[in-house]
């Protein structure tokens, strides 16, 4: 077994039951690690992230937000590590979302969520984050606006349809992602959470060996990837099963738990 010193975790669909509550095995599991840095990394802003924290004691750790957008210490909220995208190609891809009746979400730099129009998505985006949005006239935004990453949210059968349409343009100058069903997710094109878990490594002078990634779904990939030990769900997305080196129990089963417990981390 690896000697494993650092945990990236996904949240959603991960350490998160369906109900987006962490079971009590999951809680006791990570909280008795004690020469392991456990890490949630998620799609969400740091806001969505801060009540987890604090139920798991992770106040000596780091966060890593936004598919790795930005890396966060907890304790003094110190960025470690930020990337955004320009306004020309959040506007372009916003006018893309539009023309294909779907809608359209996005984080600026300063953590701020905006759409054009509130939905049922943006209500769901609101409640797992604890923030509001602001309605903004998106186009009127400047080219030089910076964000952190731009979003078209709709129903799962939409974004399937849609992922095989999205332009050339938006691939070559973004980090395009499913977070979700329901996000699909542009980013910066030299960012994602395994490029996070590399920096954040780094940092923290961990060999990349030394560490793990679990996760469930495609913005997961690149970290499972990347990582000593890549781990994915039972109730993963497909495309994560070349880049696992082990398959764990669902996020209704306690999975994170039992991926800790079966490779013997401490």
């Amino acid at each position: 077994m690896k000697n494993i010193k650092l945990i990236l975790c996904d949240l959603d669909g991960t350490l998160l039951d369906n109900k987006k509550n962490i079971s009590k095995e999951n809680i006791d599991t990570i909280k008795g690690l004690k020469n392991t840095k456990f890490v949630i990394a998620t799609g969400r802003p740091i806001e969505g992230v801060l009540k987890y924290i604090e139920l798991l004691n992770l106040n000596h750790s780091y966060s890593l937000c936004y598919n790795g957008g930005l890396i966060i210490e907890n304790k003094t909220k110190k960025i470690i590590h930020s990337s955004t995208i320009s306004g020309k190609i959040v506007k372009k891809i916003y006018n893309f979302a539009i023309k294909s009746n779907l809608n359209f979400h996005a984080f600026l730099q300063n953590g701020e969520l905006i759409t054009n129009e509130k939905n049922e998505y943006t209500a769901v985006e609101e409640k797992i984050n604890q923030i509001n949005a602001k309605v903004v006239d998106i186009n009127s935004l400047s080219d030089d606006e910076k964000f952190i990453k731009c979003m078209i949210v709709s129903s799962k059968e939409n974004l399937d349809n849609i992922i095989s349409k999205v332009p050339k343009e938006f691939l070559d100058n973004t980090n395009m992602v499913r977070s979700s069903n329901i996000f699909l997710e542009f980013l910066n094109k030299d960012i994602n959470k395994g490029l996070g878990l590399k920096i954040l490594a780094a940092y923290l002078s961990i060999d990349i060996n030394e560490t793990m990634a679990i996760g469930d779904a495609d913005n997961d990939k690149a970290m499972l990837e990347y990582a000593g030990v890549g781990v994915a769900m039972e109730n993963r997305f497909p495309v994560l099963d070349k880049y696992a080196d082990f398959i764990t129990k669902s996020n209704e089963e306690s999975g994170v738990a039992y991926a800790i417990k079966h490779y013997n981390v401490s």
